[in-house]
C-alpha cells in the first residue's frame, strides 16, 4: 500500500473514515460553515459558505456583487466568533480605501457624498472625523489583509501558499475573495487571451482549495446580453443562468456555488420571471442559486440599501408574491425551483 500512497492515491476506506469524522464535527459544531449576514442565504446554502470550497457571485454593474462580498467579510468575525480564521482580499477593481469609506459609511449613516465633504452635503466637521478615526480603531485589529495590484494566476499560485505560511496566518483559514475575474492580470509569456487567464484561474482555485485552508468568493462580470430586449422584455428569459457569467465555462465548471444577483427594476421589470413577481422598487434584488452542489439550486430575495452602503434580508412582509396563477408556495424568504 505504501506505493499507492506514494502516487498519491488512497483506499476508499480511508475517505469513509475522514467523511464520518467530518460529519461528527459538523453535528457537534466543531466544523460550521461561515455564517453570512442574510438568513435567506443561509438557508439556500449549507447553513453558510462551507470551507474548500469556490462561491462564484454574479452580476451586472452596479448590482451589489462587491458589496455583498464586502458584507460577508467584513461582518464574518462577529457572525462566526468560534472559527479562527483571516480574510484575504484581491481588490483589483476597487481602491481598497474605497471600501474603508464604505464600511464607514454604513456604521455611521452617512453618505458616501458626505464622507467625501462634498459642499452640497456638508463637510465632514472635526467631530465626524473624530468619530471616522474611533471607529477605524475599533476596527484595525481585524485579521483582513488587501492585495490591491492586479497579478497573474501564477503570482496568486505564489502568493496564496506563501500567506497561509506567514507565522501570523500559519494554523488559521483563509476567506479569499477576488473582485474581479477579468482584472486578473494576463501572463503574456503563456496566456494568448483573457479566456486562457480565466481556464487558469479555474483551475487555480480547484487546486488551492484542496491543498490550502481556503475558501473562495469570486465576483464576476455578467455578459451585456442580459441587458438586452430578448432577456429583460421576454419573462421566460428573465431568470439568469449559468453561462451568463463571463468565462463561464472556466469558471463555473470549477465552482461548487454559482450566485448571480438581479435588480429587476434596473431594467424596467415589474413583473419577474414566468411565475411574474411582483417588483415594486429598485431596492429589490433577486438572488439566484443557479448551482448548488450540496444545498440545490433556489431563488431568495434582499432587500439593496445602497444610500448606507447596506443590502437587508427582505422584510418577510415585502418578499415580492408571484401573480401567476401557476405559481409555487413559499416558504420563509426563499424560493425552491
Amino acid at each position: 500500500m505504501a506505493k499507492t500512497a506514494n502516487l498519491g492515491i488512497k483506499h476508499v476506506s480511508r475517505t469513509y473514515d475522514e467523511t464520518l469524522d467530518f460529519i461528527k464535527k459538523r453535528a457537534s459544531g466543531e466544523e460550521r460553515s461561515i455564517l453570512t449576514p442574510w438568513a435567506s442565504m443561509n438557508d439556500g446554502l449549507l447553513d453558510g459558505i462551507p470551507w474548500n470550497s469556490v462561491t462564484v457571485i454574479g452580476a451586472r454593474p452596479g448590482t451589489g456583487k462587491t458589496l455583498i462580498a464586502s458584507l460577508i467579510t467584513r461582518n464574518s468575525f462577529a457572525l462566526n466568533p468560534t472559527q479562527d480564521f483571516v480574510v484575504l482580499d484581491f481588490q483589483y477593481e476597487m481602491l481598497a480605501r474605497n471600501s474603508a469609506l464604505r464600511d464607514l459609511g454604513r456604521y455611521s449613516g452617512k453618505s458616501m457624498r458626505q464622507l467625501n465633504s462634498c459642499r452640497r452635503d456638508g463637510i465632514m466637521t472635526a467631530k465626524d472625523i473624530a468619530d471616522a478615526e474611533a471607529f477605524f480603531n475599533m476596527k484595525r485589529t481585524h485579521p483582513i489583509y488587501v492585495k490591491e495590484e492586479p497579478c497573474t494566476v501564477a503570482r496568486m499560485a505564489e502568493i496564496l501558499p506563501e500567506f497561509c505560511e506567514d507565522p501570523r496566518i500559519k494554523g488559521k483559514r483563509v476567506i479569499v475573495t477576488l473582485d474581479h475575474t477579468l482584472l486578473v492580470k494576463q501572463d503574456t509569456k503563456t496566456e494568448n487571451s483573457s479566456n486562457e487567464t480565466l481556464y487558469h484561474l479555474g483551475a487555480f482555485l480547484s487546486t488551492a482549495k484542496r491543498q490550502l485552508p481556503v475558501t473562495f468568493i469570486i465576483l464576476s462580470q455578467l455578459k451585456q446580453e442580459v441587458d438586452g430586449v430578448e432577456r429583460t422584455r421576454i419573462p421566460l428569459n428573465h431568470y439568469p443562468v449559468m453561462r451568463d457569467i463571463l468565462g463561464a465555462d472556466s469558471i463555473t465548471q470549477n465552482a461548487d456555488t454559482v450566485i448571480i444577483m438581479n435588480r429587476p427594476a434596473k431594467n424596467q421589470i415589474w413583473k419577474y420571471g414566468p411565475k411574474e413577481f411582483n417588483i415594486v422598487d429598485d431596492k429589490v434584488m433577486a438572488v439566484h442559486i443557479v448551482k448548488g452542489r450540496d444545498g440545490g439550486e433556489s431563488m431568495f430575495w434582499l432587500k439593496a440599501d445602497f444610500e448606507h452602503m447596506n443590502i437587508l434580508d427582505m422584510p418577510h412582509s415585502e418578499i415580492p408574491l408571484p401573480t401567476s396563477s401557476a405559481a409555487p408556495a413559499y416558504s420563509g424568504a426563499t424560493y425552491k425551483k
